[in-house]
């Protein structure tokens, strides 16, 4: 199969030469570097397609039995470890992926990890008219950006709707306790979060493990040791 140009851009030295310290690197190391960043964009091309594939037979499956209310029962029987909402994600990336970009656009959308994108944004930012890659890779990139602007802006904080996010999600996992240990775990908790706040009260003390730093992620032998 013929390897698409927006993967060969990724084996190029000058996309990569900017990279503090490339110089430094042997022969060797750079042949490395450059082999792998292919058939990584190779891979995250084929993850993007698969999820966009997923999604289209999850729909499928989903249309026959939605009607007859068995589509949650199927997905407990499937041995996928698939949640109904993580269904209706797989769906969503399918749908959007078809009525936002035609394939060429959405070819590259995907080599560029970018198969979940907000439909309002591209309906304001929609993408031009030609065949010229250079200038659908612009695009794209424009809109990634614009995207993860939109986001950060987009952040919550209305006291009374963090509120309700806040009393919603401590509510599903307290359904899932015995109700003898509701009083103690609230106790806990409500301490943990006077603590964090600084906030005067029975407080208690937050164990090391229960805060994830920001940055480099945690190996999973720590991740795992952690839980």
């Amino acid at each position: 199969m013929a390897k698409p140009a927006v993967l060969a851009k990724a084996s190029r030295p000058a996309a990569l030469t900017t990279i503090h310290g490339w110089e430094d690197l042997s022969e060797r190391e750079k042949q490395i570097i450059l082999k792998e960043t292919t058939e990584l964009n190779q891979a995250i091309v084929a993850f993007g397609r698969a999820r966009v594939a997923i999604g289209e037979k999850l729909l499928n499956i989903r249309n026959v039995l939605e009607p007859k209310r068995m589509f949650t029962s199927y997905l407990k029987s499937i041995p996928f470890n698939i949640s109904v909402a993580t269904a209706y994600r797989y769906i969503e990336i399918y749908e959007r992926a078809n009525q936002l970009f035609s394939a060429p656009v959405m070819r590259l959308a995907l080599a560029m990890g970018m198969d979940v994108v907000d439909p309002k944004l591209v309906k304001r930012n929609p993408p031009p008219e030609t065949t010229s890659e250079a200038r659908v890779m612009e695009y794209l990139k424009d809109l990634a950006h614009k995207q993860k602007a939109h986001r950060a802006a987009d952040i919550e904080t209305d006291s009374e709707v963090l509120h309700k996010e806040s009393f919603n999600l401590i509510r599903t996992r307290l359904d899932r306790l015995p109700p003898r240990q509701r009083k103690v775990w609230l106790k806990s908790l409500i301490g943990m979060l006077l603590s964090y706040a600084g906030e005067e009260g029975e407080r208690v003390e937050i164990p090391d493990n229960y805060i994830v730093p920001r940055g480099r992620p945690r190996t999973l032998d720590a991740q795992i040791k952690a839980g």
